[in-house]
């Protein structure tokens, strides 16, 4: 029995922005807490996308652990959108 593939990239791909991180993740942290850099949330990104850290932990060593979960589910909630092209794609 002959299985068939297709691998997709998720950013650009499935969801519409190529860089999630620069230009989703950065913004929507800034918007509540101006004073932390994009060079401080880029490193605890790349630590919890390694395992290193936890999500919780992602969030509180932001200043946003009072507010977690809440806070990870409205960003993944409201921020990133599925490419309505790979829509149509995944469909056939």
């Amino acid at each position: 029995m002959w299985m068939k593939w297709i691998v997709f990239d998720m950013m650009g791909v499935i969801f519409q922005v190529s860089d999630d991180v620069k230009n989703l993740l950065v913004p929507f942290i800034q918007r509540r807490n101006i004073s932390v850099s994009s060079e401080k949330i880029n490193e605890l990104y790349r630590k919890a996308s390694l395992g290193e850290i936890s999500s919780y932990d992602f969030w509180s060593q932001l200043g946003f652990g009072s507010d977690y979960p809440d806070i990870e589910k409205d960003y993944l909630d409201s921020y990133l959108k599925l490419d309505v092209e790979f829509l149509g794609i995944a469909k056939s």
